[in-house]
């Protein structure tokens, strides 16, 4: 009689410890419509040789797939209205949507995709991964694009307006010495430091028959 009591006990105490685990267990539920990342703002996006070392910073929210979730989130551009086909990748990060980079290193990254000193409007958008590891798979959502007009600038560039265009002589090393062609009608020529507007020379040229 003792033994049957001790397996009836024994039986209920294994029976205790799977509802225990029952309990204990927490089930990630995906929402049927997850609430995607948003950008909440973007920096000053004139970017200027002389703050190069500065940092800019994009802030966002994250993504709300129903649980408490690890998600990576990556800091997207292309030109605007190009859907994201060939898009730039220009952060990533794992922890949160403040995201931040240099105005050199930004600068560097666009200038792949978007010509130098100039003015381009440019598409962003923050896409965020999700990875479940129940292995229920990977899914991504990607915030509403944000278009911004971005000012980059190329190589220290002494610039003049002759011949009916636009010309210049760059310092390709950054070492204040310029080189280039310029082609002339036979005006004087004087070059402006496109970084910070100074003129320099005004040279006739004279032509050789």
């Amino acid at each position: 009689m003792n033994k049957k009591i001790y397996l009836y006990l024994t039986f209920i105490g294994f029976i205790g410890l799977l509802l225990s685990c029952e309990k204990d267990e927490t089930k990630a539920v995906l929402l049927d419509s997850p609430i995607a990342p948003t950008i909440q703002s973007t920096p000053d996006l004139v970017l200027k040789r002389a703050n190069g070392l500065n940092v800019l910073e994009f802030k966002g929210t994250p993504v709300d797939p129903g649980f408490q979730a690890s998600a990576t989130y990556f800091l997207e551009a292309c030109a605007k209205g190009n859907n994201f086909q060939d898009a730039t990748l220009i952060l990533s990060d794992k922890q949160d949507l403040s995201m931040k980079i240099t105005v050199a290193d930004l600068d560097g990254i666009l200038l792949k995709k978007f010509p130098a000193d100039q003015v381009s409007s440019i598409d962003f958008r923050i896409r965020s991964v999700l990875s479940i590891s129940s292995g229920t798979g990977t899914y991504a959502y990607s915030s509403a694009t944000k278009t911004v007009d971005v000012t980059t600038y190329g190589p220290p560039t002494l610039a003049l307006t002759v011949a009916g265009k636009l010309q210049g002589v760059v310092s390709a090393a950054d070492n204040k010495l310029y080189s280039g062609w310029i082609y002339t009608d036979g005006t004087a020529l004087q070059f402006t430091n496109t970084d910070d507007g100074k003129k320099y020379g005004d040279w006739a040229i004279s032509t050789v028959p």
